[in-house]
């Protein structure tokens, strides 16, 4: 994995999200969303997001704190 100093390095990263999820809503109303949206791609669920991470297509994903919760246990 990729470590970030700031969200603002999300922009040198290919990002995941899961579509119309909290974390995604969250990020576009970010001011920081205009800077990396062309690096965002949306996914209808999670486990295609951590697929794609798996194949290292994507550098990083944005989940909801939940999930994030649950995965790091």
């Amino acid at each position: 994995g990729v470590t970030l100093a700031s969200k603002e390095d999300l922009a040198n990263y290919n990002v995941g999200v899961q579509a119309q999820s909290s974390a995604l809503e969250v990020v576009m109303a970010d001011d920081v969303y205009d800077s990396i949206k062309d690096k965002i791609t949306e996914y209808d669920t999670y486990d295609q997001v951590i697929m794609d991470m798996q194949a290292g297509r994507l550098d990083a994903m944005i989940v909801d704190e939940v999930l994030g919760q649950y995965k790091n246990t």
